[in-house]
């Protein structure tokens, strides 16, 4: 059976599942990266949600290693990046 009676094996496996959706949700605005590129136009890009997104990630970073929670501060440090990039993408 792949039931999981422990409570370490459950809270792993969910662990993995919200980092998962996690950086789905961080990389969902590259979707237009393409567009961006062979346009050269940043339009579709909206940055005050890009800004938002990288000062959410900065924050929680920073909690994710105060407290020494890798299922923290690594997802949250690609969404930096991402949101980095997409910040850059509509400054260029």
């Amino acid at each position: 059976s792949f039931a999981l009676t422990e409570a370490k094996s459950q809270q792993l496996l969910f662990g993995y599942l919200a980092n998962g959706f996690l950086m789905v949700y961080y990389a969902s605005p590259l979707s237009t990266l393409s567009q961006v590129l062979r346009e050269r136009s940043s339009a579709s890009l909206y940055w005050p949600l890009s800004a938002l997104v990288c000062l959410n990630s900065l924050l929680w970073v920073t909690y994710g290693l105060a407290v020494g929670d890798p299922f923290i501060f690594i997802p949250n440090g690609f969404g930096l990046t991402l949101g980095a990039i997409q910040i850059l993408m509509c400054i260029i």
